[in-house]
C-alpha cells in the first residue's frame, strides 16, 4: 500500500510539472517570462567548463551553446555561427573595442627582419608581439602559440618558421595535439584520427600546441617526429606574402638514432597550424606549409623484421578576411610518407603510427601480416569570409 502512495504521489507530482509552463528552482513562482527561473541569495549558476581543445571537439553545437573555456584566452564563449559552421565568439567581443584589440595597439613599434638576418624568437619567455607594422625579408623563427597582433600592414617576403614540438623518446605515444587522439607506438589498430574539420574555426585563438607529434619505436633507438606548430597574424590592415615569401609550421620527421639492434620505425609528427586573420586583404603570392614529417624505415640486424613508422598527417591552414583571399601561390598541406619495412626475416615489431592534426595519421607497418606503413592523410585548407573577424576570435 506504501508503494501505491508513493506511484500515486509521483504521477501527480510529474501531471504538475508538464501542465507548468516554467520551471522555477528555489522560487515557488517563478516569472512567466522565464522558461527557467533560478533564485539564490548565495550561489551562482555555474555552466560547462571546457578547454578550447574540448570545446572544439563539441559534435554539431548548437547556435548560442554557451561554455566557459579555461584555457588559452579564457572566458566566456558562445557558438554565434551554426550548427555546421560554428564560430565561438567570445562574450563581449565584436566590433567593439574589445573585440578590434586581438590586432593589437602598435605598442610593438615595427617589426623588421632585413634580407640576410634571422631573428630567433623560439624559447623567448615573451614577445613585445603589438606591432605598428611587420616586414619580414629574412628569417623570423618563432615557438608554437606564437600570435603576432598588427595594427597596420604585415608583409612577409622572407620566411617564417615555427618550431615543431620536441621529438618523442623512444616506446613512448606521441603527444595529441590539436588531434582527436594520440599517435601510439605499439599498436596499428589505433591510428591517430584528425581535428574535425567542422571546428576549424574554433582554433582561431590558436592554443599553444599544434599537430600530434609521431610515436616512438617500440624496439631499438627511434624516436618519432614533433608536431607543427601553431602560429598567427592578426592584422587590423593588409596581410602579404609575395613570391618567394614563406610561412613554414612544418611536422618533423621520425629519426632514427645510429642504432645497433633491430629497431622499428618511428611516425612522423603531423603538420602544424598556420591562422591568418586581416581586416583588410589577405595576397598569397608565395607558400604557405603545414606538412606532415614522415616516418622511418624498420631497421633490421639480425633476426625479425622492423615494421616502418606512419607518416604524418597534414597540419590546418585557415585565412580569415572580409573578402575572399588571393591565392596565387601554394597552400600546403600534405601528408608525410611512411618509411619502409624492413626487407628480409619473419615476424618482428610493428612500427609506430603517424601524429594526427587536419587529417589522420599514417599506420605503422605491421611484418606479422604483411601491412606496410602508410603515409598521413591531407590536411585542412579553409578560407573564412567575415566582415568582422574579430568576432571569431
Amino acid at each position: 500500500m506504501k508503494q501505491f502512495f508513493i506511484y500515486l504521489f509521483l504521477m501527480i507530482a510529474a501531471k504538475g510539472l508538464m501542465a507548468q509552463n516554467n520551471v522555477g528552482i528555489n522560487t515557488a513562482s517563478p516569472d512567466a517570462s522565464a522558461v527557467l527561473d533560478i533564485s539564490s541569495s548565495n550561489k551562482g549558476l555555474l555552466i560547462p567548463r571546457l578547454s578550447q581543445s574540448e570545446r572544439g571537439g563539441i559534435q554539431s553545437p548548437a547556435t548560442g551553446l554557451l561554455i566557459f573555456q579555461t584555457d588559452n584566452t579564457p572566458g566566456f564563449y558562445y557558438n554565434a555561427g551554426t550548427t555546421a559552421t560554428p564560430a565561438w565568439t567570445a562574450v563581449g567581443a565584436g566590433s567593439s573595442t574589445a573585440g578590434a584589440s586581438i590586432y593589437g595597439n602598435g605598442a610593438g613599434g615595427v617589426l623588421t627582419v632585413p634580407s640576410g638576418s634571422t631573428l630567433d624568437l623560439a624559447g623567448t619567455a615573451t614577445i613585445p608581439a603589438q606591432y605598428s607594422s611587420i616586414t619580414i625579408n629574412g628569417t623570423l623563427i618563432v615557438s608554437s602559440g606564437t600570435k603576432l597582433r598588427c595594427s597596420g600592414n604585415v608583409t612577409v617576403a622572407g620566411t617564417i618558421t615555427v618550431a615543431p614540438a620536441p621529438n618523442t623518446a623512444k616506446s613512448v605515444s606521441g603527444d595529441k595535439g590539436i588531434a582527436s587522439s594520440l599517435a601510439h607506438f605499439n599498436d596499428v589498430t589505433l591510428g591517430a584520427k584528425k581535428f574535425p574539420a567542422s571546428s576549424v574555426s574554433s582554433l582561431i585563438n590558436i592554443p599553444l600546441y599544434g599537430g600530434g607529434s609521431g610515436g616512438g619505436g617500440a624496439t631499438g633507438e627511434s624516436n618519432g617526429g614533433g608536431g607543427g606548430g601553431s602560429f598567427a597574424i592578426y592584422a587590423l590592415g593588409n596581410i602579404s606574402v609575395p613570391s618567394g615569401g614563406q610561412v613554414n609550421a612544418n611536422g618533423a620527421g621520425g629519426v632514427n638514432n645510429v642504432p645497433t639492434s633491430n629497431t622499428s620505425g618511428a611516425g612522423g609528427g603531423g603538420g602544424g597550424l598556420i591562422v591568418l586573420v586581416s581586416k583588410g586583404t589577405i595576397t598569397i603570392g608565395g607558400t604557405l606549409r603545414a606538412n606532415g614529417g614522415s616516418g622511418t624505415s624498420g631497421l633490421q640486424f639480425t633476426g625479425s623484421m622492423r615494421g616502418g613508422g606512419g607518416g604524418g598527417a597534414g597540419g590546418i591552414v585557415c585565412l580569415v578576411a572580409p573578402g575572399a583571399p588571393s591565392v596565387t601561390g601554394s597552400v600546403l598541406v600534405n601528408g608525410g610518407a611512411g618509411g619502409a619495412t624492413s626487407a628480409a626475416g619473419t615476424g618482428g615489431s610493428t612500427g609506430a603510427n603517424g601524429g594526427a592534426s587536419g587529417g589522420d595519421g599514417g599506420i605503422g607497418g605491421s611484418p606479422a601480416t604483411s601491412v606496410l606503413a602508410s603515409g598521413g592523410s591531407s590536411g585542412l585548407y579553409k578560407t573564412i569570409l567575415t566582415s568582422n573577424p574579430e568576432n571569431l576570435y
